[in-house]
């Protein structure tokens, strides 16, 4: 509830701000996101319990409840909508014109994720989740292109389809109710499971369903440099979402196979790409053609290796996949960064969702609060004393997020998945370093002010790491399988020499970072690497092609309805009437 009423608030506040100072709304936000973290934190485990708001069901068919529960996982979720939510309302109401419509949406969209994070039921989620797609798609209109904001329309519409058809798997097997707690653990099939990853990496944006194009020529809208901090929080809760979905099924995510796809399915399905690919080389345009073949390429590894490949296996590949993407998006356009350096974190979060480490996973949901705690800190007027101290905290608090991941992955049960995930966090934790150098680096700090603001993110995130570190690390321990004591003091001693080693790094890497001269040559070749991995040309051709299969089978069966469609029906009673008189 408080989250709730702080983002209201915030958003007044915010439509106030020619007579309120802009930094009361900020205040609002961090009390709202973190205390209730400090007052659950305090509390015995278990004590919280699900409630629902009000329950429906058809005659003889599973019952459908807006359940709720506020455990761990709830509140650090909440927290992070609700700081992220706050910082896109600060930015909101400094940068636009027609502020008092987009704060509301931005509002209105957060306090709908901030209860998508609490619910247990899968049908009110899936509810919650479209109507908050919805007004992110009318937030979209504002702060990206219309090509950006239809992509973004397309894929959450897709997202909320995979989580419908996720549903309809459930109640297929004929389950009593949809709230988790409920349903019985052999319900959740691998086509449950497929459908929700599908569908929480849609929300998400991993790679290749990002929305946004990441070119240097373009000419952005006014607001483009919020499409990351207004959208992101939809992925954060979609993530909450399948997590919840995900431990439902009681299995260690490592050992969660794919669909079983029959052997004549997959022929079939391997000759579909071929075609489609030899279709899209031959009458492509010649500078696509390469493009086209080795996208057709992975298509046809990646069916042809479905056999060997187990859940944890694609979402880590689509983790590590995001990384690069913006890795490569980041280097060739560096302003870019800030809307790429939310990807990163999503895909931070889902590589641990894929190691299946519970203290990987806690390193994770540290980072991600911790970076939003960071966006809140970028923001925050603050005195041009204390500035120096607070902007260095919030980048020690960004970049801790991946390596604490890291360490965590020492409890990963698949080799493989913990390689690939390794490799995405390490790429991921380099890339948030070097951006945090480049920050300090543009802030021309003086040696005394380096010695300042290392001892105030000292402080800082110490004190950020003793209220955090519990809570999510009980909520990893509730997810995933618990791990012995003396492991989850890792948590504790990498984050404290995390936080040693990562203030020192981010204060004097400043000097190298600066040295470092990336050449035409390399910038080229990023930019040419950045078109060829665009994959928004390969979603617009999927649905031009959709659009023409579909234009055509709607012209051939109105054709035949108008030459023969009432004598086929005619025909259909007749039989219809004579298996009647005759049964």
């Amino acid at each position: 509830m408080l989250p709730i009423l702080g983002i209201a608030l915030a958003a007044s506040l915010a439509l106030a701000r020619d007579r309120v100072r802009p930094g009361i709304g900020l205040f609002v936000i961090l009390v709202s996101a973190i205390a209730p973290i400090l007052f659950f934190s305090r509390t015995a485990p278990g004590q919280s319990s699900g409630r629902s708001l009000w329950e429906w069901t058809a005659a003889g068919g599973p019952v459908m409840q807006a359940a709720y529960q506020v455990d761990d996982l709830a509140l650090i979720g909440s927290a992070i909508v609700t700081l992220v939510t706050g910082a896109a309302l600060h930015a909101v109401a400094a940068g636009s014109a027609s502020r008092s419509l987009l704060t509301a949406l931005v509002a209105i969209d957060g306090i709908a994720l901030v209860a998508l994070v609490s619910v247990t039921d899968v049908v009110a989620g899936i509810l919650v989740a479209g109507t908050a797609a919805m007004i992110a798609v009318a937030v979209a209109i504002f702060v990206a292109s219309e090509p950006g904001a239809a992509r973004l329309a397309a894929l959450l519409a897709l997202g909320v389809e995979s989580f419908i058809a996720a549903a309809l798997l459930l109640g297929r097997f004929g389950v009593a109710t949809f709230d988790l707690d409920g349903v019985p653990r052999e319900a959740i099939t691998p086509g449950v499971l497929a459908a929700t990853v599908l569908g929480a990496t849609l929300l998400c944006g991993l790679y290749p369903f990002v929305p946004w194009r990441y070119e240097p020529r373009a000419v952005p809208p006014p607001l483009a440099s919020l499409r990351g901090v207004a959208l992101f929080p939809i992925g954060v809760a979609g993530s909450v979402l399948a997590l919840r979905l995900l431990a439902a099924s009681g299995a260690p995510i490592t050992s969660l196979p794919l669909p079983d796809v029959p052997l004549a399915w997959q022929a079939l399905l391997l000759l579909l790409i071929l075609t489609l690919t030899a279709l899209a080389v031959l009458f492509g345009p010649r500078e696509a053609r390469m493009r086209r073949a080795l996208t057709g390429a992975s298509f046809i590894v990646l069916v042809a290796a479905l056999s060997f490949l187990h859940l944890s296996h694609v979402i880590a590949i689509l983790a590590l996949l995001t990384v690069l993407y913006a890795t490569v998006a980041s280097a060739a356009v560096v302003e870019e960064w800030r809307v790429a350096r939310f990807d990163v974190r999503l895909g931070v979060l889902w590589a641990a969702i894929a190691s299946g480490a519970p203290l990987a996973l806690a390193g994770a949901l540290f980072g991600l609060l911790a970076s939003a705690v960071a966006l809140v800190l970028e923001v925050m007027p603050i005195p041009s004393g204390a500035r120096v101290g607070v902007s260095t905290s919030a980048r020690v608090l960004v970049v801790i997020g991946p390596f604490l991941t890291l360490a965590g992955l020492a409890t990963t049960p698949d080799p493989i998945v913990g390689s690939l995930c390794a490799v995405t966090l390490v790429i991921a934790g380099l890339l948030e370093l070097a951006h945090a150098a480049r920050g300090v680096s543009a802030d021309a700090v003086k040696p005394r002010g380096r010695l300042y603001a290392t001892a105030a993110a000292l402080a800082m995130t110490s004190v950020f790491g003793l209220i955090v570190s519990l809570p999510v690390t009980r909520a990893a321990m509730a997810l995933f399988a618990p791990t012995p004591a003396d492991w989850s003091d890792l948590v504790m001693v990498a984050l404290a020499a995390l936080v040693i080693a990562v203030t020192v790094a981010v204060v004097t890497l400043p000097q190298v970072v600066g040295r470092i001269r990336v050449s035409a040559r390399v910038l080229a070749f990023l930019r040419r690497l950045l078109t060829a991995t665009d994959p928004a040309p390969a979603l617009a051709l999927a649905y031009r092609g959709l659009e023409v299969w579909s234009r055509r089978t709607g012209a051939a069966s109105a054709s035949f309805e108008d030459r023969a469609g009432v004598w086929v029906a005619m025909l259909l009673i007749a039989l219809t009437l004579l298996w009647a008189a005759t049964s």
